[in-house]
């Protein structure tokens, strides 16, 4: 960026009452920049991005989608692995529109921190917690907040992984963050559209082709997919977190092998088979074998012993959100307890009236789940005809 930018810039920057004291980051949408609040001395991070006036133009999208994202309420995307917003404002540079977005200062993202400020010897570290250990479960944690409300991030690559500010001193001191939500897309109305599995005349298409091409999922190259992109992508820095290269140089190529086939357990620094399983399942090349975010979560944590749980969408009646939950056996009793365990749901278990939406003759038809055999019926039947299982839930009324 040229000086005569950063002299307008920083000019700006006061009239809303920061400092800037430095560029930190450049990227194809937009700059970042290390700020100063003139108030209180708090640091920040500013991110300046193109915005164009033209609603029509393709490129007015992604400020918008960051800031859409960004700007949701705490209660429903909160977690400490989200990058925090603070505020945002309009303004223009040599007569050109720019959104400026203040948020959470970071101290690098996490290949500048493994490659540049620690050194990639940190791979192999075992005690007091191998570096994948710590630093994985956050990223899963921080997928699950974003997947829940409906969104996929379509860009989680080490790029768009922040190390939080300051230095940590040890690994276990480690505190992550997913940033970049430019090419991210809300994708809740896709399954409000429609419930099936298979490609629906329908169903909105999505972009093809976005995000880092090296941790692409294989079906980002068609236009129907969802948010288990994201969970591809997750298995490639997984990868990246437990295999020791010196340099980050060598890391296209490996990438390319490891996508190829052409690595395995052997080629990882720690010998877990917890990991191994891990990477082969969320890179598996079709999306539904693919755990979600909270069931590798609830894996690494020894709160599940494998990765083969049940998938289904609820929504409370009367309400036309539908939020993802899993479940580890078809009974009703595991279906009532996901439910209840949701964070936008909620209702206990003895309170829940269950009832699968369905189709017959073209016709929208509900059917009451009172049983393990119904339970177990409608995943089974799901499964033979491709489609996703939807379950509305009643809060039964005090007696």
């Amino acid at each position: 960026m040229a000086d005569e930018q950063k002299q307008q810039i920083s000019s700006i920057f006061n009239m809303h009452g920061y400092s800037l004291r430095e560029q930190i980051g450049e990227g194809g949408y937009g700059f970042v920049f290390k700020a100063e609040n003139n108030a209180n001395g708090q640091e920040c991070a500013i991110k300046i991005l193109p915005f164009p006036n033209d609603e029509n133009d393709r490129n007015a999208k992604y400020p918008k989608r960051e800031l859409e994202i960004l700007k949701r309420p705490k209660n429903e995307l909160w977690t400490e692995n989200i990058v925090r917003y603070y505020g945002s404002w309009q303004s223009h540079i040599e007569n050109t529109p720019f959104l400026c977005i203040q948020m959470e200062l970071c101290l690098a993202n996490l290949e500048h921190y493994i490659y540049d400020i620690v050194g990639s010897d940190v791979i192999k570290v075992s005690t007091p917690k191998q570096l994948w250990a710590h630093v994985f479960p956050q990223i899963l944690n921080g997928l699950n907040a974003i997947h829940q409300i409906g969104w996929v991030h379509r860009d989680i690559h080490p790029g768009n992984i922040l190390v939080a500010n300051p230095q940590p001193q040890q690994i276990t001191e480690i505190v992550v963050k997913i940033a970049d939500f430019g090419l991210s897309r809300e994708i809740g109305s896709i399954f409000k559209a429609s419930l099936v599995l298979t490609v629906d005349p329908e169903m909105p298409e999505l972009t093809p082709n976005v995000g880092h091409k090296l941790f692409r999922a294989p079906e980002l190259a068609t236009k129907n997919y969802d948010y288990k992109v994201d969970l591809f992508s997750a298995g490639i820095v997984l990868y990246f977190l437990s295999r020791y290269l010196p340099t980050k140089s060598q890391w296209p190529d490996e990438i390319k092998e490891l996508r190829n086939g052409n690595r395995g357990p052997q080629h990882l620094s720690h010998k877990d088979e917890v990991l191994a399983n891990l990477i082969d399942r969320l890179m598996k090349e079709k999306p539904d074998k693919r755990p979600t975010a909270d069931m590798a979560l609830k894996y690494i944590q020894g709160e599940s012993k494998n990765l083969t749980e049940k998938e289904f969408l609820v929504r409370k009646k009367g309400h036309e959100t539908y939020y993802r939950c899993t479940t580890p056996d078809a009974s009703l009793e595991s279906l009532k307890t996901a439910i209840q365990e949701h964070s936008h749901i909620a209702i206990q278990a003895d309170a829940q009236t269950l009832e699968h939406e369905t189709t017959n003759r073209n016709r929208n038809v509900n059917v009451g789940i009172t049983s393990d055999k119904d339970a177990r019926d409608i995943f089974a039947s799901a499964e033979r005809d491709g489609e996703k299982v939807s379950i509305v839930v009643t809060v039964n009324e005090p007696k």
